[in-house]
C-alpha cells in the first residue's frame, strides 16, 4: 500500500498584493490565481513526486473545485479510491493573501474536509492496515484524525503527524505519533512555551520527547 496520507483537500485563491489591507480598506492586487492545494494533498503530490506509492484518504465536495482536485491528484499518479465526495459539504478552500515580502495571510473553510468522522476512518481499517507509514496534519476532524493514529499505532505503523494548523493536542495522540514536524509557533503551542531560537526550540523539543514522538 505504500504512504497513506489523511488529511485535507483545499481549492486555494491567492491574490497578490503589495501590502495586505487594513481593516475596512480596498487595495487593488497585481494577481490571482486558483491552486488545487490542502495540507493533505500537498503531502500526497509531494511523496508520490518522490516515487512514492501513495494512497489518499480524504473528502471533497460534489462541486466544480472537488472535479478538479481529484483529476489532479489522479494526474500525479495518487490513488484517489478513498476520497471521498460530500453530498451536503462544498470542498474546502483556502484564501490566501500574499503581499510583496513574501508574507501570508491565510483564511481555511474546511467545507467537506470536517465530515469524514471516527466511524468513517475506522471503516477503512484494512488500508490504514496495509500501509508502510500514515501521514497527516490537523486540517481535518481531530477526533478522526485521534482514532486513525490510534489504528496506525495499533499495527505497529509509523504515524508522521504535522501539527497544523496549530492547536493543543493531547498526549494521547502524541503517543500514537512516531515523527511530529511542527514549526516555531505549533511547537511553542504543544510545548506550552515561546519558541524564538534555537535554544528554545530545543527546549520545546526536548518537553516533548517524553510524549513519545521524535
Amino acid at each position: 500500500m505504500g504512504i497513506v496520507i489523511i488529511g485535507s483537500l483545499n481549492m486555494d485563491m491567492v491574490v497578490r498584493t503589495s501590502r495586505a489591507p487594513e481593516a475596512g480598506e480596498t487595495l487593488f492586487g497585481q494577481a490571482f490565481s486558483l491552486s488545487p492545494g490542502g495540507k493533505g494533498a500537498n503531502q500526497a503530490v509531494a511523496a508520490a513526486r518522490l516515487g512514492a506509492e501513495v494512497t489518499m484518504i480524504g473528502r471533497v465536495g460534489k462541486d466544480g473545485f472537488g472535479r478538479e482536485l481529484l483529476e489532479v491528484m489522479r494526474q500525479e499518479g495518487v490513488h484517489t479510491e478513498y476520497i471521498g465526495q460530500s453530498e451536503t459539504q462544498a470542498t474546502g478552500v483556502a484564501s490566501i493573501v500574499v503581499d510583496e515580502e513574501g508574507e501570508n495571510r491565510i483564511i481555511v473553510v474546511p467545507g467537506a474536509n470536517l465530515e469524514m468522522g471516527r466511524e468513517d476512518i475506522a471503516a477503512l481499517a484494512p488500508v490504514i492496515s496495509q500501509a508502510e507509514m500514515v501521514v497527516m496534519q490537523l486540517e481535518t476532524d481531530l477526533p478522526m484524525c485521534e482514532q486513525a493514529a490510534s489504528m496506525a499505532h495499533s499495527y505497529g505503523i509509523p504515524v508522521i503527524l504535522n501539527p497544523a494548523p496549530a492547536r493543543a493536542l493531547n498526549d494521547e495522540l502524541l503517543q500514537h505519533v512516531a515523527y511530529l514536524t511542527p514549526n516555531e509557533t505549533e511547537a511553542g503551542i504543544l510545548a506550552g512555551m515561546a519558541v524564538n531560537s534555537i535554544a528554545g526550540a530545543g527546549l520545546a523539543a526536548g518537553s516533548l520527547l517524553p510524549c513519545g514522538v521524535v
